[in-house]
C-alpha cells in the first residue's frame, strides 16, 4: 500500500480522500491484517444504525433519525474479528464475501492540532450468497503517526438503515 504523508495544510483533503480510497482497495482486497494497521493502537470504531420515525415536517424533510448503537469497538477487539476472519472461524462468511466499498463526498471538517476531522459518505456492495447493499455516512479523525503516515484514530460509521442484514461481516 502506498501511504499518505501530509505535507501541508494545502494537502489535507487529497491526502484524507487518497487514504479513504486506499482503505477500500485493502478491504475489497480482503487484506485485513493491513487494514488493522491503518488504525491507531488507542483507535475507538462505532457504528450506528438509524430510522427515521414519524411523519416529518409541513416543509417535506424526513423526521429527524433515531441513532442505535450497533458496535463499540476497540483495535484489540477489531483484530479478534479480522483473526476469526482469516481462519474461516466465521461460518456465516463460508464462502467468503466479495465487497466493493464506494467511498465519495469526502470533505474535511476542520483540523485540530495534528488530527484531521473527516466526513464521508459510502455504499458497500456485499455479496456472499446473496446481495447485500449499505449505505451511510462516516466521521473518521485521521492522525499522523510517529512517522507521519495517517491512522484512524476513531471511526463512527452511520448506516442509514433501520434493519441491518441478518449478519453484518463487513467492515465499513
Amino acid at each position: 500500500m502506498t501511504t499518505t504523508a501530509v505535507v501541508d495544510r494545502s494537502d489535507y483533503v487529497s491526502a484524507a480522500a487518497r487514504f479513504l480510497y486506499e482503505e477500500a482497495i485493502i478491504l475489497d482486497d480482503r487484506r485485513f491484517g493491513e487494514w488493522l494497521e491503518l488504525f491507531a493502537v488507542d483507535a475507538r470504531y462505532q457504528m450506528y444504525a438509524q430510522e427515521f420515525v414519524g411523519a416529518g415536517n409541513a416543509a417535506g424533510r424526513p423526521p429527524e433519525p433515531v441513532k442505535q448503537l450497533l458496535t463499540d469497538e476497540t483495535r484489540e477487539f477489531l483484530t479478534i474479528r479480522v483473526a476469526r476472519l482469516e481462519r474461516a472461524l466465521a461460518g456465516c462468511e463460508i464462502p467468503a464475501s466479495v465487497t466493493r466499498h464506494l467511498i465519495t463526498n469526502v470533505y474535511v471538517e476542520d483540523v485540530v492540532g495534528p488530527a484531521i476531522n473527516v466526513r464521508s459518505n459510502f455504499l458497500v456492495f456485499q455479496y456472499r450468497t446473496d446481495t447485500h447493499t449499505l449505505m451511510g455516512s462516516r466521521r473518521d479523525v485521521l492522525v499522523p503517526d510517529p512517522d507521519g503516515q495517517l491512522r484512524i484514530s476513531r471511526r463512527e460509521v452511520v448506516l442509514d438503515h433501520g434493519v441491518t442484514p441478518r449478519t453484518l461481516t463487513v467492515f465499513l
